[in-house]
């Protein structure tokens, strides 16, 4: 019975891309070394991180839009009343 690596027919120099593409097919014994599941999942956290912060950055900004308008009834001499000021606390 011969083994899943008889040869190997990978006898040029090439990327670690390509190694590690010609090693999963079972045509050469090598690969890179590189794990490129962890790469993958690193970029992915990258992606999400990013976009959490994007979203952070809008949501503090409706938030400053909501509290300057809330300050605005309140200077303007509108009815005060403890349910607005309530409102506005949990905002602050």
């Amino acid at each position: 019975m011969s083994s899943k690596f008889e040869d190997d027919l990978i006898d040029f120099p090439c990327s670690n891309t390509w190694l590690d593409f010609y090693h999963e097919r079972g045509l050469t014994p090598r690969s890179s070394g590189e794990n490129r599941e962890i790469a993958k999942l690193e970029r992915k956290l990258d992606n999400l991180t990013n976009a959490i912060e994007q979203q952070n950055k809008i949501l503090q900004q409706l938030l400053d839009v909501l509290i300057t308008k809330e300050m605005a009834k309140i200077s303007n001499n509108q009815t005060y009343s403890k349910k607005t000021g309530k409102n506005l606390k949990k905002y602050l």
